[in-house]
């Protein structure tokens, strides 16, 4: 690729330093010879791109050595490169068009970008030659957005209601058997309802800088946030702090430099944005030893035991989560109605165990709290079920039965059990109160006096107790 001069950036870089030395990541030289910022972001180079509307958006790349700088122009979708060649900054001239967001591969000799022209295609990139690069290839017909490769070898990108969605858009990790693109979703607490595309992970994959806390459709605002991988496991992210995340506008395109000393990020909204850089490695050590809010990964399920026998049963440690570890949290339960605790049941807060024995057949909507070292509280709820069958056919049981409509208004229909069998019909409200009650049965249940909202029917059987879920419209 044939080198020239942009006159903007040549002018003011010999107005202010001359001929420049040899740059590296750590000389005065580096990051086109800018003032290094301190804890408060700051816009980089206005100088040189602060004229420029849309100049930068989703990505600011520089080379481990601090040498090379890929940017888009001022002019459109184009990647443009800037390298540090005789003893001066240069521009190296275009290196795509109708593209943006370049990432490097581990060993810098592979440029990914994402692409807006092209058939289904949206991640493409170009291989090192020499001092230019190869033109684009498509790297797979899957649609993806910010596809970053670490120097774990591993894959990383977002993808829009791709498989096991948590949200519309969400972060997987991606495999590839030589011919075919597998996708794994990254799960919570990285993935939220929201918006979890934009990402980055450092080649040692130590961290990840998100972007997060944006709603479905766009334009509610953007924050950054960290998560660190502790144990093989990413931690419920941090925050990057007011100074950062100040106020509902929209930041993306995190880039961290080699050495972890400057994040960058575009800061604003259309057509009104720069890109902003900051001091990061003493944010970056500093908030990977303050509180992890604890999150909840699975829900519990009803529990179903027999009466007349002693039961016990353990939390699971993968139901709540505490990066900070499991000890930390306090656990506690009580019925989600607010009624006495009965006497039969006893919870042991350390081991997370209930246990005791059911003296009849019945039903108990128990609340679940945990509250972590700093006083922040989660909590959940589940049935604990006392009847005559087994597991397994009280289980079959509650498979079977199902409502329809659901949701549902004026009237809905109960599914897969005979009325016969039916001795009493309850609603309950999301918190455990009787709503309604119906004396006789039938298979179709009138709803109409019931205002908007969760509730559960509650069905009592011959011998078992049948729970579902309701959405009132």
């Amino acid at each position: 690729m044939k080198t020239h001069s942009i006159f903007t950036l040549f002018f003011f870089l010999m107005a202010n330093w001359g001929l420049l030395q040899a740059a590296s990541i750590d000389s005065a030289n580096a990051y086109l010879g800018q003032p290094r910022p301190g804890d408060t972001p700051v816009i980089f180079a206005p100088g040189i791109f602060g004229s420029m509307q849309n100049h930068i958006a989703e990505r600011f790349l520089f080379s481990n050595d601090g040498k090379e700088l890929y940017c888009m122009d001022g002019s459109g979708l184009q990647i443009r490169r800037y390298a540090f060649i005789d003893d001066r900054w240069n521009d190296m001239g275009t290196v795509v068009s109708n593209c943006f967001a370049p990432t490097f591969s581990a060993n810098e000799d592979t440029l990914f970008y994402h692409c807006t022209s092209g058939p289904n295609y949206n991640i493409w990139y170009s291989v090192r030659e020499g001092d230019s690069w190869s033109a684009p290839q498509a790297l797979s017909p899957n649609q993806m957005y910010y596809f970053q490769k670490t120097g774990l070898g591993n894959r990383y990108a977002g993808k829009e209601n791709g498989p096991n969605s948590v949200g519309q858009w969400d972060l997987y990790r991606i495999t590839y058997d030589g011919s075919q693109y597998q996708f794994h979703n990254m799960g919570i607490p990285l993935n939220t309802t929201n918006n979890d595309v934009e990402f980055f992970i450092a080649k040692d994959e130590s961290f990840m800088v998100l972007g997060a806390n944006e709603a479905v459709p766009f334009g509610s605002g953007r924050d950054l946030y960290i998560s660190y991988k502790i144990n093989g496991r990413w931690s419920n992210p941090k925050s990057l702090g007011s100074k950062i995340n100040d106020g509902p506008v929209n930041k993306w395109g995190p880039f961290v430099t080699a050495d972890n000393k400057y994040l960058f990020y575009t800061r604003g909204d259309v057509p009104h944005f720069h890109t902003y850089w900051v001091r990061f490695d003493r944010l970056l050590d500093s908030l990977r030893t303050t509180n992890f809010v604890p999150y909840q990964l699975n829900t519990i399920p009803n529990i179903v035991i027999k009466a007349l026998e002693p039961f016990s049963y353990t939390i699971p440690e993968d139901v709540f989560i505490d990066d900070n570890g499991i000890e930390s949290l306090h656990f506690e339960v009580e019925m989600a109605n607010g009624d006495p605790w009965p006497e039969y049941l006893d919870f042991d807060p350390q081991t997370r165990t209930l246990s005791g024995m059911f003296s009849d057949l019945g039903q108990l909507y128990l609340k679940i709290t945990v509250t972590d070292q700093e006083g922040f509280q989660l909590s959940d709820r589940f049935y604990l079920e006392a009847n005559t069958f087994t597991g397994t056919e009280s289980e079959c049981l509650q498979r079977a039965v199902s409502l329809a409509p659901n949701p549902a208004f004026g009237l809905v229909t109960i599914q897969g059990v005979e009325a016969a069998r039916v001795k009493r019909c309850s609603v309950l409200s999301a918190s455990g109160q009787l709503v309604k009650q119906y004396d006789s049965f039938s298979q179709s249940l009138d709803i109409s006096s019931l205002a908007k909202s969760v509730y559960y029917i509650c069905l009592q059987l011959d011998t078992s107790c049948v729970t579902k879920k309701l959405v009132v419209q």
